[in-house]
């Protein structure tokens, strides 16, 4: 009887601990989806067809967590939007650096006059399972209002 109990326990356990790893793969899925949907910040700005503000980007960030299905912490979502100077370009990814960088040797070319960023804290829960994150995402814009 003693070792009945003991393997119902021991499948019991082993149940829970896959659901358990079901549902933390799952979360790490959906702060994967994020990001990717982070990366298409530029394009969700472009798309409002509009002279950009904080709450515009709010939005979008937003948006792009209904998308991944996390929930974006709203006191933890700092939005930036600030003029393009060597100071704020380094924090856009490198591969921008590199474009912008190619595109500034361009005669008579007016690069972008913009770095917009947010930086949010968001939870994602599936199951038996929560996990918190943080992110960041930093693109250019040409007309923006701070």
């Amino acid at each position: 009887m003693t070792m009945r109990l003991f393997l119902v326990a021991l499948l019991g356990v082993g149940a829970y601990g896959g659901y358990y790893g079901y549902c933390r793969y799952e979360l790490h899925e959906r702060e994967a989806r994020f990001s990717v949907e982070a990366t298409d910040l530029r394009q969700a700005l472009m798309r409002m067809n509009k002279v950009i503000r904080p709450a515009d980007v709010r939005q979008a960030v937003t948006q792009m967590a209904a998308k991944a299905q996390v929930t974006v912490v709203d006191p933890d979502l700092v939005v930036r939007i600030d003029p393009m100077t060597p100071e704020t370009l380094v924090r856009l990814p490198s591969i921008a650096q590199a474009a912008l960088g190619m595109t500034a040797r361009i005669p008579g070319h007016r690069g972008p006059r913009w770095v917009i960023g947010f930086r949010a804290r968001l939870t994602a829960k599936h199951g038996v399972a929560k996990h918190a994150f943080d992110a960041e995402r930093c693109t250019w814009f040409d007309d923006a209002a701070p």
